[in-house]
C-alpha cells in the first residue's frame, strides 16, 4: 500500500495529527509515495472527533497544499511522521531570525549564537533521520513546506542522492546572502532541492542558473460552499439591507490599527463632505484571525466603540468587530455576503484568506484590496492594489472600490497552471534514466550490421579533474577505442568541447582510424588515414571573440584562481578552483549577464565553467550529420554534461543507446544512465573484447 506521511510542526512544538483515508482498490497500480512536510504553523487544524476539520481563516499554505494532495492522491493511505521526541521547542533561529526575515523583511537579531544555530541544525537533522528511515525507493517524492526547514533538500541530498525533492516557498522570498555565512548555507542548502517553488519573487539570481523554479499560483482548495453557509450569507444580506458590506480581515494585531484607521478617515470625510446617506449605506466587518491580540494593543476594542459612537446613529454602528474564531459556515457565508473585501498584509495567511475570498465571493467582479506585491494582482480580476501603512491612500482606495462603475470589470483570462506537486512528479518521472544493462547492450552489439560510437571525452571517457591537463587517457581506455576501430562494422568519433591540438595528441596520435570534433563541432577530422581538420566555421564571422575575452578577462581580474581558456572557436571561463567560491558563483551570473548582450553567440552553463561559442555549431549538428553518413543499425551515444545533451535530443528519434554518465534522476534527454565514467568505460571495453574476439575467428 502507498502513502502520504504528512509531518506538521506547529507552535506549541511538533504535533501528530493522523488523517487516514481510504487504501487503494486492488487492481490500482502501485503509486509513489509522497512525503510531506509542511511548515511551522501558527495554529493547528481544529480537531473534530477522531477526524480533523480545517477552519479557513488560520489555514496556512502548508495546510492547502496537504489538502490538495489529500484530495488528489485520495486513494493513498495517509500517516504522520513521528518524531523519537514529541517535547521538542521550536529553535529560535526560526522564531528571532527566520519568521521577521521571511514575513516582514527585517532582522531583529543581527548576531546568531552557535547555541542557537546548532539546535536549528539538530532539528533539521532529526527530521532528517526520520524521512530517511520511511523512504523506501526513487519513486518517493519528498515534499519540504516553506521556509522554517532550508536544511532539510542538503541533508537529504547527501543520503538520498537519488530522491526527487520538491521545495515551496510561500510568501517573500529575501536574500538570504544578507543573512551572512548561516543564510549562505541555507542558499546552497536550497539548491539541493530538484524543484523550487516561489509565489513571489526571489532576490536569489543563482537560483535561476542552478537549479529548476517554478511560480506557484496562489490556490486554496475549499469544498463547494453548503447549504447552511449559503442560507447564512442571504441572512446577513437581510441583516444589512440596503448598505454595503465591507468585509475586512486582518491576520496580525498591528495590521488591525491600520484598517481601523483608514476606516476612521474614511467616515470621517464622508462625514466633512456631509455624506450621511453614503455613510448609512456602509457598514464594515472587521475580522482579526490572530491568536492573541498583544497587551499593547488592547486599546483596540476601545478604538472601536469610539468610531461607532462617533459615526454611528442610534439605528446602526458602521463597524462590527470580531476577534475570535470562526466556524466553517460563518465564515463562508461573510466572504460571498460581501460587497468589498479588503485583506492586506505580507504574512502568508494574508495570502491564503485573499484567495480563499476569490473562491468564494458572489461575484468575479466584487472588488478586493490587497498590499502591493501580492501575486494575485496579475492573477485575478478585479483585485486592487493598496497602501496599509497610508489610512489617507486606503480610505481613497475604499471610496473607489465602492464606485458602482468599478465593479463592472471582465473577470480577467486566468491560465490553469499544473500544481506544484504535478510538475514536481513530471520532474520525477522525466528524471528516471534506465541504468545500463551491459548484457544488453552486448547482445545488441553483436546483432548489430554496422555500429556507430559518439563519445564526449572529460566526464565520460575520463573522470572529470581539478586541472583539465591532467585528464589524459588511460592506457587501458586507448586500447579500448583501438580495438573498436579495427571492427570495420564500426565507425568511432571522439565529439568533444577540447581543441584540436589536445585531441590530436591524447587520442588521435595513438588510436588509428578514429574521427575527432574538436570545440563541439567547430573543427572535425574524419576517420582514417591521411585524414585533415576542416575548419568548420572558416567563412563564419567570430567578431563576437574579442567582446567575450574582455569580459572574461576583467571578471577573471576580480575573481581570484578563475581562468579563461581561449580555443579558436570559443571561450571558456574555469572557476571550479576559485579562492571564494561563494563569490565566485556571484560573479558567474553577473558574467552571465554580460554575456547575455553579445548576439550571434551561444553561452553554456558547464561544470564549473562558462563558454561562449558560435551559434553555428553545437554538439547536436555533428552527430545528425556523421549518423546520416554512417547509416547505422547501432548507435552507442554518452556524454555527461549539457552540452552533451545536444546530441542526445538530435538522437532522439534513432534507436540509439544514448547514455548519461552520471546519477539516474538528473534531468536530461539521455534514455539510459550509467553512474561514473569508470563503469562506462568497463561497458566500452567489453564490447571491445567482442570485437577483439570477432576479429581473432575470423
Amino acid at each position: 500500500m502507498s502513502s502520504i506521511i504528512h509531518t506538521f510542526l506547529t507552535s506549541n512544538g511538533i504535533q501528530f495529527f493522523p488523517i487516514e483515508l481510504p487504501p487503494s482498490p486492488p487492481h490500482s497500480p502501485k503509486k509513489s509515495n509522497f512525503l510531506l512536510y509542511p511548515n511551522l504553523l501558527s495554529l493547528p487544524p481544529t480537531s473534530t472527533s477522531s477526524s480533523y476539520t480545517f477552519t479557513p481563516q488560520v489555514w496556512s499554505p502548508s495546510w492547502h497544499a496537504v489538502r490538495h494532495a489529500m484530495t488528489t492522491y485520495s486513494h493513498y493511505y495517509h500517516d504522520i511522521v513521528s518524531m523519537d521526541d514529541n517535547n521538542d521547542i521550536i529553535p529560535s533561529f526560526i522564531t528571532n531570525v527566520l519568521n521577521p526575515w521571511f514575513q516582514n523583511n527585517t532582522l531583529q537579531q543581527q548576531k546568531v549564537t552557535p547555541k542557537e544555530w546548532n539546535a536549528y541544525v539538530e532539528l533539521n537533522e532529526k527530521l532528517a533521520d526520520q524521512i530517511i528511515k520511511r523512504y523506501r525507493s526513487h519513486q518517493d517524492i519528498i515534499w519540504i513546506h516553506d521556509y522554517q526547514l532550508l536544511l532539510l533538500p542538503s541533508l537529504l541530498r547527501y543520503k538520498l542522492p537519488q530522491a526527487t525533492i520538491g521545495l515551496s516557498i510561500y510568501g517573500s522570498c529575501p536574500n538570504l546572502e544578507n543573512l551572512g555565512v548561516h543564510g549562505r548555507t541555507l542558499h546552497r542548502s536550497m539548491l539541493a532541492a530538484d524543484l523550487i517553488g516561489v509565489q513571489s519573487e526571489f532576490n536569489m539570481p543563482t537560483l535561476s542558473a542552478t537549479t529548476t523554479t517554478t511560480f506557484l499560483q496562489p490556490t486554496v482548495h475549499l469544498k463547494a460552499t453548503s447549504f447552511a453557509a449559503k442560507e447564512r450569507s442571504r441572512d446577513i444580506r437581510r441583516l444589512f439591507m440596503n448598505k454595503r458590506i465591507i468585509l475586512c480581515q486582518d491576520t496580525e494585531p498591528t495590521g488591525v490599527l491600520k484598517t481601523l484607521s483608514a476606516i476612521e478617515h474614511y467616515l470621517s470625510t464622508l462625514q466633512k463632505q456631509q455624506q450621511q446617506q453614503i455613510m448609512d449605506q456602509v457598514t464594515f466587518i472587521h475580522i482579526c484571525t490572530h491568536a492573541s491580540i498583544p497587551q499593547s494593543l488592547d486599546s483596540i476594542p476601545d478604538l472601536v466603540r469610539q468610531i461607532n459612537q462617533l459615526y454611528g446613529t442610534p439605528q446602526s454602528v458602521p463597524i462590527h468587530f470580531y476577534h475570535q474564531d470562526l466556524d466553517v459556515d460563518e465564515y463562508d457565508a461573510l466572504l460571498s455576503a460581501a460587497d468589498v473585501a479588503l485583506m492586506m498584509g505580507s504574512h502568508p495567511h494574508a495570502s491564503i484568506a485573499a484567495q480563499t475570498f476569490i473562491a468564494r465571493r458572489r461575484s468575479t467582479t466584487t472588488p478586493l484590496i490587497v498590499s502591493h506585491g501580492s501575486p494575485l494582482l496579475s492573477s485575478s480580476s478585479n483585485v486592487i492594489a493598496a497602501d496599509q501603512s497610508n489610512p489617507k491612500s486606503l480610505a481613497s482606495t475604499l471610496a473607489y472600490a465602492l464606485l458602482e462603475e468599478n465593479q463592472t470589470i471582465a473577470p480577467a483570462s486566468l491560465k490553469q497552471q499544473p500544481s506544484f506537486l504535478e510538475k514536481l512528479v513530471q520532474k520525477q518521472q522525466n528524471h528516471q534514466t534506465i541504468l545500463l544493462n551491459p548484457t544488453q547492450l552486448n547482445e545488441a552489439y553483436r546483432s548489430a550490421k554496422q555500429r556507430l560510437f559518439l563519445f564526449d571525452y572529460d566526464g565520460t571517457l575520463t573522470p572529470i579533474v581539478s586541472n583539465p591537463d591532467d585528464a589524459r587517457p588511460s592506457r587501458a581506455l586507448l586500447r579500448y577505442l583501438q580495438a573498436l576501430c579495427h571492427d570495420p562494422a564500426n565507425v568511432v568519433w571522439i565529439v568533444s568541447g577540447r581543441d584540436q591540438a589536445t585531441l590530436e595528441s591524447w587520442i588521435g596520435s595513438s588510436v588509428q582510424g578514429i574521427g575527432l570534433s574538436a570545440e563541439h563541432g567547430s573543427f572535425m577530422k574524419l576517420p582514417g588515414e591521411g585524414s585533415i581538420w576542416v575548419d568548420m566555421l572558416a567563412t563564419a564571422d567570430m567578431g563576437w571573440q574579442s567582446t567575450a575575452l574582455e569580459i572574461f578577462e576583467s571578471f577573471t581580474a576580480q575573481t581570484p584562481g578563475t581562468v579563461v581558456e581561449q580555443k579558436k572557436a570559443s571561450i571558456t571561463w574555469h572557476y571550479r578552483n576559485a579562492h571564494d567560491s561563494d563569490f565566485a558563483l556571484k560573479q558567474v551570473e553577473a558574467c552571465f549577464e554580460q554575456l547575455q548582450k553579445i548576439s550571434g553567440v551561444d553561452i553554456l552553463r558547464g561544470k564549473m565553467n562558462l563558454e561562449v561559442r558560435s551559434l553555428l555549431v553545437n554538439k547536436g549538428n555533428v552527430v545528425q550529420r556523421i549518423q546520416q553518413s554512417v547509416g547505422a543499425d547501432f548507435v552507442l551515444c554518452a556524454g555527461d554534461d549539457r552540452t552533451d545533451e545536444d546530441m542526445f535530443r538530435a538522437l532522439k528519434k534513432e534507436p540509439a543507446y544514448c547514455v548519461l554518465i552520471g546519477p539516474q534522476d538528473k534531468e536530461t534527454e539521455a534514455r539510459y544512465s550509467v553512474p561514473t565514467s569508470e563503469q562506462f568505460v568497463a561497458s566500452v571495453g567489453q564490447l571491445a573484447a567482442i570485437s577483439s574476439n570477432t576479429q581473432s575467428t575470423l
